[in-house]
């Protein structure tokens, strides 16, 4: 197995104060793991109160770019979750407002809503978007459009209103040689107990626009680049061995722990299934796997095993 599930394996099963004697540092998605849409998880906001008052550390790390770190915070603050800071907080577009900071793409076309577009803003990168009306682009307008030659990088977030006339735009982007930069490739997220598109849908089509239909030229920023892991454990100066990821998709955030060297834990409150993390390879199987978050502080904790 992977090293991602080694240390758990060790440790046998884990109490509560074993649990918490082993790590320090928790890592927690948000979407599935403390709330679904507008209302928290039953039980959520107890345990990471609890977590907190066991001196341990904890930070949130989500792939929904759609708000700003601080518009999290006050949805934190609006479900109760209570001594968190704007600090503590990570979004996949303000991760993807770092990287481009730093590869120096000081000019992007967005495709995204309001938390990829201030973050990128914050760092001062300048913002393109779809100045046009509608939702189309017939082939005489896609022929006369003019890029901005400025443009280093289309950067990509869930977007609610994305549209073929904002799908054209990308792909003369990146025709021009401009860089493909996505926030997550996340299929979809569950809402009402139905799967909602995610942002991997629309980066998919991208893709296959400019004839990469396997993503080989796009770099991902967010979950489940285990770079990403790395800046976080700098960025809070916690220990690999004693930082644990707490996520509900098998595809981002335990192959985001796996990809990152460090255990995981799968809630099944969120996306993937306890029949999927049978069947996952060892890209994505997950050290341990609980009910919800309440549970895997409630009950004894088995390191995973397979069927």
């Amino acid at each position: 197995r992977q090293a991602g599930r080694q240390a758990g394996r060790q440790a046998g099963s884990m109490g509560r104060v074993e649990l918490l004697r082993r790590y320090r540092h928790f890592v927690l998605d948000c979407d599935g793991v403390l709330w679904h849409s507008a209302e928290a998880i039953a039980g959520a906001v107890e345990a990471v109160r609890r977590l907190r008052e066991s001196g341990a550390d904890v930070v949130f790390m989500t792939n929904n770019s759609t708000r700003t770190r601080e518009a999290y915070l006050s949805k934190f603050t609006e479900l109760g979750f209570d001594g968190v800071r704007v600090e503590d907080i990570n979004t996949s577009g303000s991760a993807v407002a770092e990287h481009c900071q730093a590869k120096g793409f000081d000019k992007v076309f967005a495709i995204g809503e309001t938390g990829l577009v201030d973050e990128c803003r914050q760092l001062g990168i300048e913002v393109v978007q779809d100045g046009g009306s509608g939702d189309a682009m017939d082939d005489t307008e896609f022929a006369r459009t003019e890029t901005d030659a400025g443009v280093k990088a289309v950067v990509m977030g869930w977007d609610r209103t994305f549209n073929y006339r904002k799908l054209s735009l990308a792909s003369l982007y990146l025709q021009g040689g401009a860089q493909l930069v996505a926030t997550n490739p996340d299929a979809s997220d569950k809402v009402g107990g139905r799967f909602m598109p995610g942002n991997g849908c629309a980066v998919a089509a991208v893709q296959y626009s400019v004839n990469d239909p396997y993503g080989e030229r796009t770099t991902v920023v967010g979950k489940p680049n285990g770079k990403l892991i790395d800046s976080l454990l700098d960025k809070y100066g916690f220990k690999r061995e004693a930082t644990l990821m707490v996520g509900d998709r098998l595809d981002t955030d335990i192959k985001f722990a796996v990809n990152g060297k460090i255990d995981s834990l799968l809630v099944l409150s969120g996306c993937s299934t306890k029949d999927e993390a049978d069947q996952a390879a060892d890209e994505v199987a997950p050290t341990f796997v609980a009910d919800d978050l309440r549970a895997a502080l409630d009950e004894p904790l088995e390191p995973f095993q397979q069927g």
